[in-house]
């Protein structure tokens, strides 16, 4: 049993590397999808990154704070 699933797995590869030629186009929803994939993926990497960048500077003005209050 473990042979036809090696023989499988390497049949697959090999069809995955060497494809044959595929008579398709890409039309214009499917280009305009990922185009809209791409853009809301970089907004959100930037929302997700400023709530970091909000912690960390609130996490350093904190201590900063805290030991001018101590030096007073």
């Amino acid at each position: 049993m473990k042979i036809y699933i090696k023989r499988f797995g390497l049949c697959f590869i090999l069809e995955a590397l060497f494809p044959s030629q595929a008579y398709a186009y890409i039309d214009p929803g499917s280009g305009a999808l990922l185009l809209q994939m791409l853009i809301a993926g970089f907004i959100g990497a930037m929302f997700y990154l400023r709530n970091y960048l909000s912690k960390i500077k609130a996490f350093v003005f904190r201590k900063r704070k805290s030991k001018q209050l101590n030096e007073e």
